[in-house]
């Protein structure tokens, strides 16, 4: 069971760096079962290119990965008010004025999907 859903994982297009490659592509590379199905059908021809699918399908999974491992907020402090903002994509969570919370703090960023770690976030 997934902790947050795929989708909140950004796919990168091919003008992002990645080959336009969906996580459906990606997941059916990765699994035993499809592995050869997925690379013929997506029409690669040659080892380094089915290499290449096969890194960029790694690579993928272990972006999505990555945001289920939590991570504390950036707090920035300012006059008696404390903005948390995400590790990953930048974007504030939640701000606590003059010591309270407006708002809630998420187990996972609403914007990226980014696992939360608030014991650690220094406040």
């Amino acid at each position: 069971m997934a902790l947050y859903p795929l989708a909140q994982v950004e796919e990168k297009s091919a003008s992002m760096g990645g080959r336009g490659r969906t996580y459906e592509e990606a997941k059916r590379i990765l699994h035993p079962d499809t592995t050869r199905e997925a690379l013929a059908e997506i029409g690669f021809k040659g080892k380094e290119k089915l290499q290449d699918a096969v890194d960029e399908a790694f690579l993928m999974a272990c972006d999505a990965l990555d945001k289920q491992i939590p991570e504390p907020p950036v707090v920035l402090n300012q006059k008696g008010s404390k903005h948390f903002f995400c590790v990953a994509c930048d974007m504030r969570i939640v701000s606590e004025i003059n010591g309270e919370l407006c708002g809630r703090k998420p187990r996972f960023c609403p914007y990226c999907g980014q696992a939360l770690n608030w014991r650690a976030d220094n406040g």
